[in-house]
C-alpha cells in the first residue's frame, strides 16, 4: 500500500472569528476571506507532546475509509503553532447544541 502524503494548511490568525471555551484545549472558529458561513472551520492547537492534531487526522481519515460519518479534518499551522482543523458540520438552517448544555 502507497502511502499518502497531507498537505498542512497555513491559517492567518487574522481570519479569527471567535474563541472556542468548550473543552480543555485552546481553540478558535475561524473562516477564510470570500467564503460563506458552510466555510467555518475550527481550529485546535494540541497539548504539548501530545500528537492530537494528526491523531485526530488519523482518526478522520480512518472513518472516512470505513464509510462512517465523520467531521472533516486537515493538519494546519497557524503562525509557528501546528494543529489541526475541523470543518464545521452545521448547516445554514441549523445550530449546533453540545451535549453538556
Amino acid at each position: 500500500m502507497a502511502l499518502k502524503s497531507y498537505t498542512i494548511e497555513k491559517i492567518d490568525p487574522a481570519w479569527a472569528l471567535e474563541q472556542e471555551d468548550m473543552g480543555s484545549k485552546r481553540k478558535f472558529w475561524y473562516r477564510r476571506p470570500g467564503r460563506g458561513r458552510q466555510a467555518n472551520r475550527l481550529f485546535k492547537y494540541p497539548h504539548a507532546g501530545s500528537g492530537e492534531h494528526w491523531a485526530e487526522k488519523i482518526t478522520a481519515e480512518i472513518g472516512k475509509a470505513l464509510g462512517i460519518p465523520c467531521a472533516r479534518v486537515a493538519l494546519a499551522e497557524c503562525g509557528t503553532e501546528r494543529g489541526s482543523s475541523t470543518w464545521s458540520f452545521v448547516k445554514r438552517s441549523e445550530e449546533l447544541f453540545h451535549g453538556n448544555q
